[in-house]
């Protein structure tokens, strides 16, 4: 009997190392300093680590790898761009990394959010062996989401850059999505606004939200996976919800598979309500003005009118019954 619970224990155990220590997405991206991983929190330059295929791996500087590429780079770690890039045999500040070479030839659209959203491969020539080769990046402080739009989210308290608890910025405030009605089809969706084009798991991290954040989102039921934006689903409430509790705050854990045939074009204003929002807004002013003034109008020809017309008809009718003569 005592060997059966070794080994219930030991099961207990080796699931709950699994599960802290669990592989991510597909596409995931970390810096390293001098063989040190870094918290997508603090650090913001190092030797760049993709995580594909269940590995980690480093990603060569060849021809191809230019300041879109370090761009993109730096808004998949939530940063606004890059300030410089190279290579570990040009930049010698972190040391080199032994890991293997995982993808060469990329090419990037600067605006995009993910860096498997952009070209690349995966057979890399042997001069990207060379550990020299391998990409290193130096980000802007500045965060993509210190300026934020109505509607953006983002994964934040991660271990990496493609997991996190959800939070989605509206009225001013960034908040958190209620795991009511969250599932599947909702994940996908909002893993394609962040720039990716699939979902490696949700609601398994043990984060939530501080009790001093609102929760905005609490019904946000996707009806086609086909949507990029989450607030499709459930837009941006004028205050937040009463009916959830951070526990039922929504983690994410996002992928980009390189076998599917939805390529991400996503970037960080695809899904901005706020110049929508504040057109719709000032027009539905200067509508609501012009209303108002042909109604106020017709309101005062009516206070002016009605009691004229009422007064006119009963002078006449007065007026005829005192002419009328008595009859004998």
């Amino acid at each position: 009997m005592s060997a059966l619970w070794i080994l219930l224990l030991f099961a207990v155990l080796s699931l709950s190392f699994r599960t802290i220590n669990a592989a991510t997405g597909n596409g995931a991206l970390r810096f390293i300093q001098h063989n040190q991983v870094s918290s997508t929190q603090f650090w913001s330059s190092g030797i760049v680590q993709i995580y594909y295929d269940d590995s980690w791996g480093n990603i060569c500087d060849d021809s191809s790898f230019g300041s879109d590429e370090a761009d993109v780079v730096c808004h998949q770690l939530g940063y606004t761009g890059a300030s410089s890039y190279g290579n570990t045999g040009t930049i010698d500040l972190y040391g080199t990394d032994s890991n293997s070479t995982l993808i060469e030839s990329v090419s990037c659209s600067s605006n995009y959010l993910v860096l498997l959203q952009c070209n690349w491969e995966s057979q890399y020539s042997s001069t990207c062996a060379d550990d020299d080769k391998d990409v290193v990046v130096i980000c802007h402080s500045t965060r993509i989401w210190d300026d934020p739009s109505s509607g953006q989210i983002r994964l934040s308290k991660g271990q990496y850059s493609n997991q996190g608890l959800l939070e989605i910025y509206c009225n001013g405030e960034w908040g958190t999505v209620c795991d009511d009605g969250f599932y599947s089809t909702e994940a996908l969706v909002a893993c394609r606004q962040l720039g990716y084009n699939d979902y490696y798991d949700y609601d398994r991290l043990s984060i939530v939200g501080t009790f001093s954040q609102p929760i905005w989102l609490d019904n946000a039921d996707c009806s086609s996976s086909s949507y990029t934006c989450l607030t499709t689903c459930e837009s941006c409430p004028s205050s937040e919800s009463v009916f959830c509790f951070h526990s039922e705050d929504v983690t994410l854990d996002c992928s980009y598979s390189s076998f599917d045939s939805d390529v991400s074009t996503t970037t960080n204003s695809t899904c901005s309500t706020d110049s929508p929002s504040t057109s719709s807004s000032a027009a539905g002013t200067i509508v609501g003005a012009v209303l108002g003034i042909i109604f106020g109008i017709i309101f005062c020809i009516l206070i002016f009118t009605v009691p004229f017309c009422i007064c006119c008809c009963l002078g006449v009718g007065v007026g005829a019954a005192s002419r009328r003569s008595p009859t004998t």
